[in-house]
């Protein structure tokens, strides 16, 4: 009795360990696939007094947005990368709305003076 409680209980701890690693192979899968077709790139996290702006296609605007909606600086993109300079900046959260040929995107950015 106590031997094939034993290997049951093996086998259920065997079964978790290989679901939580297929899981966590999955994630990593989606992860690479997001990080893929992620248009725009935002670092460091969370900013400094300069950020990096990247996108995957020609940045045409940029626009600074309190959370409160109000405009705080707006600026002519110039290739597929963009800076940032920060230090007139309140420490916060802000949004930063890209504009492409295509299309736009958001990004929500945390300032940390």
């Amino acid at each position: 009795m106590k031997k094939m409680m034993i290997i049951t209980i093996a086998g259920v701890l065997l079964h978790v360990a290989s679901a939580h690693a297929a899981a966590h192979s999955c994630r990593q899968g989606i992860d690479s696939v997001l990080e893929r077709n992620r248009v725009l790139k935002v670092y460091p996290v969370p900013l400094g007094a300069q950020c990096t702006i990247e996108g995957i296609r020609s940045i045409k605007q940029l626009a600074l947005y309190s959370i409160a909606g109000q405009l705080v600086k707006i600026w002519q993109g110039n290739g597929k990368l963009s800076l940032l300079a920060a230090q007139d900046l309140s420490r916060g959260t802000y949004l930063l709305r890209v504009s492409f040929d295509d299309g736009t995107c958001v990004s929500k950015i945390i300032l940390k003076q």
